[in-house]
């Protein structure tokens, strides 16, 4: 893909300019502190960010791929119904 991208300076928004279609998408980095566990705290600040990032313009939201458990995860990941959790999350998450 020929294109570009920039930040915009003071918050997470970073436009990417698709030279091929003539159109714009942008792209806002979702960046929060997760607490490990959390998944109520952690999807509630995702949600937060993400409503931020619409208010200022952007079209899709990224976050870190541990975003929703918190990092490092450790033992979390093997106890029942965790990653199950994580999903049901994950999909809330996007129904918003």
């Amino acid at each position: 893909m020929n294109g570009e991208y920039r930040g915009i300076r003071g918050d997470a928004i970073f436009e990417m300019i698709l030279y091929e279609s003539d159109r714009s998408v942008r792209i806002a980095c979702l960046q929060i502190n997760p607490v490990v566990g959390d998944l109520v705290g952690n999807l509630r600040m995702l949600e937060t960010a993400a409503l931020q990032a619409s208010s200022q313009g952007a079209q899709l939201a990224i976050a870190s791929e541990l975003a929703i458990c918190g990092y490092p995860p450790k033992d979390y990941l093997l106890r029942d119904g965790f990653v199950a959790a994580c999903d049901a999350a994950i999909d809330e998450l996007a129904r918003r």
